[in-house]
């Protein structure tokens, strides 16, 4: 059975604190993994677009604050 996040939030009030101290590591790793793995996806993303020329570099300043306004 899947919980709720208010579920969750209302079991954690109750659990002791070595309890909470692992669930709270856990979670912490949890989110790294998964920021690792989104990271991997946009330098794949971008290693692809890079080689297949949808993506240039330059060295001008004005060129790059034109395609960040261009990204918002």
């Amino acid at each position: 059975m899947k919980m709720t996040f208010d579920q969750l939030v209302d079991e954690l009030e109750d659990r002791p604190s070595e309890e909470l101290a692992e669930f709270a590591a856990l979670a912490r790793q949890y989110a790294i993994e998964r920021r690792r793995t989104e990271i991997a996806e946009n330098v794949r993303v971008g290693s692809e677009e890079w080689r297949s020329g949808k993506l240039t570099a330059s060295d001008n300043i004005d060129e790059l604050m034109h395609s960040l306004e261009d990204v918002e």
